[in-house]
């Protein structure tokens, strides 16, 4: 089943999505990065929620269903 993000207007199926695709749809949800290249991973921060979170840094990759839930929650998307 496709779902069209309601913040970038990606159309992506439920449960996958591109590390670039999460990132875009982070930014524009208001969060930023605040720490780049600590490991495989950047920190960011999510001013909704005054959490921090990581995201893995492999931009082609399709990020895990488990992965995707957690930083979606941690974004105050979910």
């Amino acid at each position: 089943m496709q779902q069209i993000c309601y913040f970038c207007g990606v159309k992506t199926i439920i449960g996958f999505m591109k590390v670039s695709e999460l990132k875009r749809l982070l930014r524009l949800a208001g969060c930023y990065e605040t720490r780049i290249g600590s490991g495989g991973h950047d920190e960011w921060y999510s001013p909704t929620t005054d959490m921090r979170f990581r995201v893995p840094r492999h931009q082609s990759k399709e990020i895990a269903t488990g992965t995707l839930n957690s930083i979606m929650k941690a974004a105050g998307l979910k």
